[in-house]
């Protein structure tokens, strides 16, 4: 459309106001394209530091949007079960941690008994010697049973105690408020896979009104029966029920990347394959 209005502005066909119009959306168009090109490039350099330095020669594509043709609604995601959670895994790790690290502080304050033995056999001098062979060994052996316990340590062990009950509350706090920001993003995800799965249908329908509307005017527009307004208009409504299209699709796509990641999941069903 745009080489086409330069040609007819060039024929004096076309006023300057609708050649600059066009011209300006052809650029702003252009710096969008570039945009996109560098968010893709900083997406695969990203990619790449997570999954580490062996693979920094893989080269991602990037996904294309389904055509609308043949686009179907996304499958309903129920709610993730948060028990292969990597986060809620760590989190029961920690907790388990700083359980056992307790009961280690509490254990330096008990008795310790140490069973300990020890056997030695020595023979001198028994090469070129006239006695026998055993006439001169010797055997010893000796067993030592120690007890140690704590009479007094200035309440250091107590106090090591303490701190442990201490750490482990923290932990046991921090878990909680990790597990109450987990569910509240699940809910999140659950609200906006609901809200992305009617704007998906919904922006598939517009799309295809405004493509037929589309192709109607043009064909309008060359019989003259229509304004070169109402192509325009027409143009850029297209353009628009088509970027709502994109971006309904993705952030589909992006929500099922979420709801695996949230299962524990998501090396297994976006990475492998």
């Amino acid at each position: 459309q745009y080489r086409l209005m330069t040609d007819q502005y060039k024929q004096g066909l076309k006023t300057r106001s609708d050649y600059l119009r066009f011209k300006t959306q052809s650029q702003r168009a252009e710096i969008d394209v570039a945009n996109a090109e560098s968010r893709i490039q900083e997406s695969r350099a990203e990619l790449r530091r997570l999954i580490g330095d062996g693979m920094l020669a893989t080269e991602f594509e990037a996904l294309q949007p389904v055509d609308p043709k043949r686009a179907k609604a996304g499958a309903t995601l129920g709610k993730p079960k948060l028990d292969q959670f990597y986060e809620a895994k760590i989190a029961k790790l920690r907790g388990e941690i700083a359980e056992k690290s307790v009961d280690l502080a509490r254990r330096e304050n008990w008795p310790r008994a140490f069973l300990t033995s020890a056997a030695t056999y020595t023979n001198d001098n028994y090469i070129r010697s006239r006695r026998s062979f055993t006439a001169q060994d010797e055997l010893s052996w000796n067993v030592l049973f120690t007890l140690q316990f704590n009479l007094w340590d200035w309440g250091t062990r107590r106090r090591a105690v303490e701190i442990a009950a201490y750490n482990q509350g923290i932990e046991e706090n921090s878990a909680r408020v990790d597990e109450e920001r987990v569910v509240a993003e699940v809910d999140l995800l659950m609200a906006d896979a609901k809200r992305v799965g009617q704007a998906f249908l919904l922006s598939r329908d517009l799309l295809s009104f405004e493509e037929e509307s589309l192709a109607n005017l043009e064909r309008r527009y060359r019989e003259g029966s229509a304004t070169y307004l109402d192509l325009i208009t027409a143009i850029n409504n297209f353009l628009d029920a088509r970027s709502q299209y994109m971006s309904a699709h993705f952030d589909s796509l992006r929500n099922q990347a979420r709801h695996a990641y949230f299962e524990g999941r998501l090396y297994e069903a976006y990475l492998r394959n």
